[in-house]
């Protein structure tokens, strides 16, 4: 048996489900921030992904090609273009994004990997791919009831647990004002999170974030292996590379001249003013 080859064991999918099963909760609390919504929803499940997998290759000893980790540059510029300088554009980065993410993560833990035509082949083997069929693999934690008496030994420490922290929290806020007021916001916004009305969100929420991070990364150990079809180079004709040429550089010539007199005398006229 290769090494890194048997790694769908039962100590690697507890160690996904938990750690993906937290990340959703997360997710799930952004979402009820009042935040961006392209924050709350895309960038922060995004860095939560990227962390997450660059943490669990590393916890289950994969193979890694360290020169991949170049591809965070371009990632990490187009999530920090919004969050630093609210700028860039959020359609094209919703598509680019994941695209890159992929390539990045396919060539993290595959050494031959290399850009080709199939990127988007390549894209859609990690998502929708099994979205919610991957989740069969959760059965195997299931096999196991040696840890009931560890399961038992925490609902006992909580029980115990939970009412002196409560009468904790009773004592401190009646000490001071200011913890009053930020248990207050706790609880205000836990019982939001728990209304009828945003209950069903909330779940659902969970559970597609789960789906989501789960299934994006069992595709990935499954497809990791992978053999990368070369590329086949195919000539063009010069009239029609020339032509696509003339046709896009007019474009950037119309912008040119725009900029231009945008930023001199406005000779083209345009009811603007620009200082």
């Amino acid at each position: 048996m290769k090494k890194y080859e048997n790694i769908f064991i039962k100590e690697n999918i507890r160690l996904f489900f938990i750690l993906f099963g937290i990340l959703s909760l997360i997710i799930m609390i952004f979402n009820n921030f009042n935040i961006d919504p392209y924050i709350s929803k895309f960038i922060i499940p995004i860095i939560f992904l990227l962390v997450s997998y660059i943490y669990l290759i590393k916890k289950i000893d994969l193979e890694k090609n360290n020169k991949s980790y170049y591809y965070l540059i371009p990632i990490e510029s187009m999530i920090m273009s919004y969050l630093v300088i609210s700028a860039g554009n959020k359609f094209l980065n919703i598509i680019v994004i994941p695209i890159t993410i992929s390539i990045f993560l396919y060539s993290l833990v595959n050494d031959k990997y290399k850009l080709s035509r199939n990127i988007i082949p390549n894209f859609f083997k990690l998502i929708p791919n099994r979205l919610f069929s991957n989740l069969e693999y959760i059965n195997m934690i299931k096999k196991e009831h040696k840890n009931s008496k560890r399961f038992d030994n925490l609902i006992i420490g909580c029980c115990i647990g939970i009412p002196i922290a409560l009468l904790l929290l009773i004592l401190l806020s009646s000490a001071d004002r200011y913890f009053s007021i930020f248990i207050d916001n706790i609880f205000n916004f836990i019982s939001k999170i728990l209304n009828f009305s945003n209950l069903l969100p909330n779940i659902m929420i969970i559970f597609i974030s789960f789906c989501v991070l789960f299934s994006v990364f069992i595709n990935l150990l499954r497809n990791r292996n992978e053999s990368v079809k070369e590329n086949e180079l195919k000539s063009v004709n010069n009239q029609i590379g020339k032509t696509i040429l003339v046709i896009i550089n007019s474009v950037f010539c119309l912008f040119i001249l725009s900029e231009i007199s945008k930023l001199t005398t406005n000779f083209l006229h345009l009811p603007i003013e620009y200082t």
